[in-house]
């Protein structure tokens, strides 16, 4: 074999090696996540029809309870279903953090309709049971709140409507207060129709 041949294989075999470690794998790797794909799907049939969550924007919530990449907006829910005596729709949030400890918030709304009467037996039922119980002046025809546990719930009845909120903490995390509830369920009833 010639000289110039011999070269030219040496030549040619130094850029496949040049070429091969020049490819090889980035140091670097991709960041994985152990979270599945977001997806988007319409929510449940009547969860939106009084508007309760719609008047709670995701960036208030998420600033009020904290928690960054840790929180979540769980999917309205219908309760009960056309042409029952009472429908309404709830919304829901959570934060957890890596350490365990979980905070929540969860606001429901029931229209009685036409039967306020039987909202107002509800209420009057509600308010029995709750020992201990704080009224709450200015939030719509009655409202009261009262901790259970490691709970803090707020009952306001509003014309036709029973609106319920609740929060809770464990872990080292707080639920919210009362007045960030009373804000939150004068939102919600003001965004009723």
């Amino acid at each position: 074999m010639s000289l110039m041949r011999r070269l030219a294989m040496v030549g040619f075999a130094a850029v496949l090696i040049v070429g091969a470690t020049g490819c090889g794998k980035d140091e670097k790797k991709a960041e994985q996540s152990d979270r599945p794909p977001v997806s988007f799907v319409d929510p449940p049939e009547g969860s939106m029809k009084l508007g309760l969550c719609l008047s709670y924007p995701i960036a208030d919530i998420k600033e009020l309870m904290g928690g960054n990449q840790y929180f979540k907006r769980l999917m309205p829910t219908a309760i009960g279903q056309e042409g029952d005596d009472v429908t309404g729709e709830s919304c829901a949030w959570e934060r957890t953090d890596p350490n365990g400890a979980t905070s929540n918030l969860r606001i429901e709304v029931r229209d009685f309709g036409e039967d306020t009467a039987g909202l107002e037996k509800w209420f009057a039922d509600l308010k029995s049971q709750a020992k201990g119980f704080t009224a709450i002046d200015g939030l719509g025809d009655d409202a009261f709140s009262v901790v259970i546990g490691e709970s803090l719930v707020l009952q306001a009845r509003s014309g036709q409507y029973l609106l319920t909120a609740s929060s809770q903490g464990s872990g080292g995390l707080a639920a919210l207060s009362v007045e960030q509830l009373t804000e939150l369920a004068f939102k919600g009833i003001g965004a009723l129709p």
